[in-house]
């Protein structure tokens, strides 16, 4: 599911229009899915008893820049379906490379989280504590996250598309009785 056109997007995760300054750099309007929340396939039985934590709908506000070979970025998301009420910043590089068809690109992200994103996620509401799992309330955060993307063009129209990342999360959210690893692959 992707389209690129001239002036819009659309992604698996996000819808946007984009405004082009020159060769070099661009703003973006969007709006995107935020894929966090209770699973769907089977609940943990660490979150028994605990209300269900819908995944959210994040208008976004994105600015990206060419440096040579890579490209800056700078996004800022907020939740605008009364799910979390949170907002997120995210800076970023990633270094495009190429060789042929397949086109491959490392990736950096630090995130910012404010209290109200990461509580709705990763906190306990006092009435949803039991003795295994307290009440907790997590703040503010910072994430960084490494990657690596590819892609190969199997012909003018056709590509593969292909992505790993593994993302540290905050002490805020590592914290939390409901998570059990700081490191977390994708």
């Amino acid at each position: 599911n992707l389209y690129f056109g001239e002036h819009a997007y659309w992604h698996a995760d996000r819808v946007g229009l984009k405004f082009d300054f020159g060769t070099t750099s661009r703003f973006d309007l969007f709006l995107s899915a935020r894929y966090e929340g209770t699973p769907r396939d089977g609940i943990p039985p660490v979150l028994n008893g605990m209300a269900i934590r819908e995944q959210g709908t994040d208008f976004g506000l994105g600015y990206r820049r060419r440096f040579g070979e890579g490209t800056g970025f700078a996004e800022l998301l907020h939740n605008v379906d009364g799910e979390s009420g949170g907002t997120e910043l995210r800076l970023g590089y990633r270094l495009e490379r190429g060789n042929g068809g397949l086109r491959y690109w490392p990736q950096v992200t630090l995130a910012w989280r404010d209290a109200k994103l990461n509580d709705y996620y990763y906190g306990v509401l006092p009435g949803q504590a039991t003795s295994v799992r307290p009440a907790y309330e997590a703040g503010a955060g910072l994430n960084l996250e490494v990657a690596l993307y590819a892609s190969y063009a199997l012909d003018p129209r056709w590509k593969l598309i292909a992505g790993v990342s593994l993302t540290h999360w905050s002490s805020t959210v590592r914290h939390s009785p409901i998570v059990d690893a700081s490191l977390q692959p994708a």
